[in-house]
């Protein structure tokens, strides 16, 4: 494994490649139920895993508050 990537599961096959990038962006789009991400990956079981891990967390807001910062919610 290199520094800053993840190989995928056994069942993703190809030799693709997992960044963290990917990684981050598909938990924040499946724990927020965005309708895509983790299960969208076509990895079968190891999907269901990820959706239920991530899910597990519930949903999280980023806002733009008044004061100009970014605050979660």
């Amino acid at each position: 494994m290199t520094a800053g990537r993840r190989n995928p599961p056994p069942s993703g096959g190809g030799g693709s490649q997992y960044t963290d990038s990917q990684i981050g962006r598909n938990f924040w789009l499946t724990r927020n139920h965005h309708g895509a991400g983790s299960w969208a990956r076509g990895l079968g079981e190891d999907d269901n895993e990820l959706t239920r891990a991530a899910q597990s967390y519930g949903e999280l807001d980023l806002i733009s508050g008044e004061d100009g910062m970014l605050h979660f919610e």
